[in-house]
């Protein structure tokens, strides 16, 4: 079976959302073009010191916003796109577990990895019920990920007819203005796990953008400031092989998932020229009443924070490391 139908359903009618941005200076322009093509009025433009918000934000007639705890409190915004930098944000900042879960707290739309490590997701308390309140991890919401045009182009309704799975190979790569690599990764697990599980090891690669001639640059603990590509293969307790892929380094969004079983095989490629308008789709559904395709349940957030941060420590060990270790190891901390 292949498939490569369109993954672009008509945008969701305009949300008159107010949005402030959270960038850089390579990232902001994009986020601009598509956060006006979504229907959202941008009111801010922000980032981390040094990061010249003005220069941008002048010229589309909108507010500069370098404290982002006043962002995420002062209720002046309905939504704020987190699209880079997210790593440095932590408490001090306002962004936590405690502030998206307020009543009148702005909906946080991300194309960076946050939290920016497994440790953190279950740790700093965003799987920690409130009440009849939602997990806070729920309320996030992922622009651009895969897993919604996955379940568009009919992936996991197919997989019956592909029998019992041998291999699978996830990849997906994307502009760099569309998302970090520790997001893109992120999303590629998030396919993998939703497909076959979370395995039981990952043996994993990383090329930098750029790196000294005769070193090997490696990434660090969290998923924060990654760029360049990420290959891994995985292997799975009943004899599943898998390969998952990232990169933000490339010339268009793709995503080509390969499902071979004992009676079939499943082949869906997506190629998007226009990565600005599918961003746009995504970013007008995040903002819309229903966000559901934009957003993660806890369970399938923790298997891909587990998957990914065993390919990180892979990098570095250079060996085979285990999710599901992981996943004990650092959720038995929170007790």
């Amino acid at each position: 079976m292949r498939t490569n139908a369109s993954i672009r359903p008509p945008l969701p009618s305009p949300v008159p959302a107010r949005l402030a941005i959270w960038a850089d200076a390579a990232s902001a322009p994009f986020c601009i073009r598509v956060a006006e093509a979504a229907g959202a009025s941008v009111i801010g433009v922000g980032g981390p010191r040094g990061f010249d918000a003005a220069a941008i934000a002048l010229p589309v007639g909108c507010a500069t916003c370098d404290d982002l705890r006043r962002v995420l409190t002062s209720g002046e915004c309905d939504a704020v796109w987190i699209a880079r930098h997210a790593g440095e944000l932590d408490r001090a900042s306002g962004f936590s577990p405690a502030l998206v879960t307020q009543p009148r707290a702005p909906r946080i739309v991300l194309s960076d990895a946050a939290p920016s490590s497994l440790a953190e997701f279950l740790q700093s308390g965003w799987t920690a019920a409130r009440g009849d309140a939602r997990l806070p991890c729920e309320l996030l919401r992922f622009v651009g990920w895969p897993n919604a045009a996955a379940g568009k182009l009919g992936v996991l309704a197919s997989l019956e007819d592909v029998g019992q799975l041998r291999s699978v190979s996830v990849e997906f790569c994307v502009p760099s203005a569309c998302g970090t690599l520790g997001h893109l990764l992120l999303g590629a697990a998030d396919v993998l796990a939703g497909i076959a599980g979370i395995p039981e090891t990952v043996d994993a690669s990383f090329a930098a953008t750029s790196r000294a001639p005769g070193l090997h640059a490696l990434p660090g603990e969290s998923l924060a400031r990654l760029e360049g590509d990420a290959l891994a293969l995985a292997r799975f307790p009943n004899g599943l092989a898998a390969t998952l892929a990232a990169s933000d380094r490339a010339r268009a969004w793709s995503l080509r998932i390969l499902v071979r079983g004992e009676r079939d095989e499943l082949l869906v490629e997506h190629r998007e020229s226009d990565a600005a308008g599918l961003m746009a789709d995504s970013l007008a559904a995040a903002l819309s009443g229903d966000a559901s395709d934009t957003a993660a349940t806890s369970r399938r957030l923790d298997r891909a924070f587990a998957i990914a941060q065993a390919a990180l420590l892979s990098c570095r060990t250079q060996q085979p490391e285990s999710p599901g270790w992981l996943e004990r190891t650092l959720g038995a901390a929170v007790g």
